[in-house]
Formats: C-alpha cells, sequence, structure tokens
C-alpha cells in the first residue's frame, strides 16, 4: 500500500515508501469448531517473535526482504494457544503453531 510522504509505519525509525498488512485469518482456510474453552481467535507474529493473542495483524516494509516467515495461533478463551492435547487437557497450553513463508515482490 502507498504510504503519505515521511511516514513511518513500522517504527523503526526510517521513512517507509510502502507497506503491506496481513491478518492471521488470511491464512485461515478452515475454523477450527471443537475448541476447548469458547469462542476462539488468531494471532500472527514473525518467526522467532514471541506470539501474542492480541497480535492479528501484521505490517511488512520494504526492508523485510521478498520472504517471511510466519506462525499463526489458535487460541480458546482460558488464553491456550491451541494445539491438539493430550486426553483433551486445555489448560496446558501447546506453543506449536502453523508457520507460513510469506512472500511477496516489491514495486
Amino acid at each position: 500500500m502507498p504510504l503519505e510522504a515521511n511516514v513511518d509505519i513500522d517504527g523503526d525509525g526510517d521513512i517507509d515508501p510502502g507497506a503491506m498488512e496481513i491478518w492471521a485469518v488470511d491464512f485461515i482456510i478452515d475454523q477450527y469448531d471443537d475448541d476447548c474453552s469458547g469462542p476462539i481467535s488468531y494471532s500472527i507474529n514473525r518467526v522467532g517473535e514471541t506470539p501474542n493473542r492480541d497480535s492479528t495483524g501484521i505490517v511488512f516494509t520494504c526492508d523485510d526482504g521478498s520472504e517471511v516467515e510466519v506462525e499463526i495461533y489458535v487460541w480458546d478463551n482460558a488464553d491456550n494457544p491451541y494445539q491438539e492435547q493430550p486426553e483433551w487437557n486445555c489448560r496446558r497450553p501447546q506453543l506449536r503453531p502453523m508457520s507460513h513463508l510469506y512472500s511477496f515482490e516489491h514495486e
């Protein structure tokens, strides 16, 4: 997306000529129905960053290069990131997300 002049959209101190936003729900094909504790939500982060339930979208700039690996988490109402768990014990978080390599071209 084009940006207004002199905008630092990612907060790194550099002016960004362009940026792209993606959302965790962009990667969801089928929503998980058998949740453990109430409604579910999705989050997204770069690989290596700490997962955060409130991180539902991410901004990429030209500084990110052409490929960025992201992780998608599914969270239940008890703040557990979803992963199939032994005996369906939903009180123990499992931090193994779906990961996806996101590629884009700069114009």
